[in-house]
């Protein structure tokens, strides 16, 4: 049933099952009948007990786009319910915030990308990844399959601590196939310190263990 402009618009009608849909306040706030705005002065709840769809066919669906600074609450109830944004199919899920925090219980958080890079990036702050266990795997067959590389500056270190482990291997470096290479710029020291350095030679062969100089006559060797 049409109504003036900016006078309420009201309808009821039967469904073929009997069922009653009711439709209130849709304002008719252009001219003709291209333009409805439902609207309340105070609280206005929409429930339904099927489906409740929201579509729009020719422009965008907004929510919350107004300049009022109240919170927008999606799927806040104890219900255990599954909350999906986007699709396979989607271009972008572009989320804009002061701050964005994910929590997760015991099923934990997973970020999967078929075929692109995730990328984790602090303009002026840190990245911190703290966990029970924290594991970087590679699946990739490739060369530098896992990078841990600084390039600001000179003054650049990499550090890795062990602060509260005590056994012999608190800090391990295995390479199950294939060697280990340690290298330092010509005029930097490699200094390895410990109560016992150790050097074990796994391979039955000459020149086991081998300490050797070889870039110029003055190089000398010592063991003190």
């Amino acid at each position: 049933m049409p109504g003036a402009d900016g006078q309420p618009l009201m309808a009821m009608y039967r469904s073929a099952w009997g069922a009653q849909h009711l439709e209130i306040n849709a304002f008719v706030t252009g001219s003709g009948m291209n333009t409805r705005r439902l609207a309340s002065e105070d609280r206005l709840d929409i429930d339904s007990a099927d489906r409740l769809e929201l579509n729009a066919s020719n422009g965008p669906i907004n929510i919350g786009n107004d300049a009022d600074a109240q919170n927008i609450n999606v799927g806040t109830s104890a219900s255990a319910r599954v909350i999906t944004i986007g699709n396979d199919a989607s271009t972008k899920a572009d989320i804009n915030a002061l701050a964005i925090e994910l929590d997760s219980g015991p099923g934990g958080i997973e970020l999967n990308s078929s075929g692109g890079d995730v990328d984790i990036a602090s303009g002026g702050g840190n990245v911190k990844l703290t966990g029970n266990q924290v594991r970087l795997t590679s699946q990739g067959d490739t060369a530098d399959a896992i990078s841990l590389r600084t390039s600001g500056g000179a003054s650049e270190t990499i550090s890795l601590t062990n602060t509260m482990g005590t056994g012999e291997d608190a800090i391990s470096i295995t390479s199950a196939a294939g060697g280990i290479d340690i290298d330092a710029g010509a005029t930097k020291d490699v200094n390895i310190a410990g109560g016992q350095i150790v050097l074990n030679s796994k391979d039955n062969s000459a020149q086991a263990i081998s300490l050797r100089t070889n870039v110029g006559m003055s190089q000398g060797l010592r063991i003190t």
